[in-house]
């Protein structure tokens, strides 16, 4: 199934839809900062209904916001090591996060969405792009700076799709 209708099944569901886009990243590695790079795109969509965050490598710093907003989907966002080529993005299921290793960050993401998914009752996934390059102090490669614009046009697209 393509990544559209992957995110489009995801968040199916609810009437009212109060979407949470959790960018994960450090701005200082390189790939490591898609997520950050894929909220600064969404902020200028003006998308209703959506709390967009651009959470660094600290996403547990902002389950209260994330709890006050209450959330029916939230969609974490991270460069994820795949062993797929650069720029891939895949949708990966909670279910699939528990007992991975998948994100290049201290906090395991799969406690993080248990923790959303049993606390706040909202449907999580983790939409991991596979980086090419993580190394300090350089910028995103072509290749992911290609799969922002892709993968934001998607997110875009799938949450506004009736």
């Amino acid at each position: 199934m393509a990544l559209k209708e992957e995110l489009m099944k995801f968040f199916e569901g609810e009437e009212d839809k109060r979407i949470v886009v959790l960018g994960i990243g450090s701005s200082i590695r390189s790939d490591d900062a898609v997520g950050l790079e894929i909220i600064r795109y969404l902020k200028n969509k003006g998308i209703k209904n959506i709390l967009l965050i651009a959470a660094d490598t600290n996403p547990e710093s902002f389950t209260g916001p994330i709890r006050r907003f209450k959330p029916t989907h939230v969609l974490m966002v991270d460069a994820t090591h795949m062993g797929l080529e650069p720029g891939t993005a895949e949708l990966i299921s909670i279910e699939r996060i528990r007992g991975q290793w998948f994100s290049t960050h201290h906090l395991p993401l799969s406690e993080l969405a248990a923790f959303i998914k049993e606390t706040m009752n909202a449907k999580v996934a983790l939409l991991g792009i596979q980086p090419k390059s993580i190394s300090i102090g350089s910028d995103l490669t072509l290749e992911l700076k290609k799969a922002v614009e892709r993968v934001s046009k998607i997110i875009y697209e799938s949450i506004i799709a009736k």
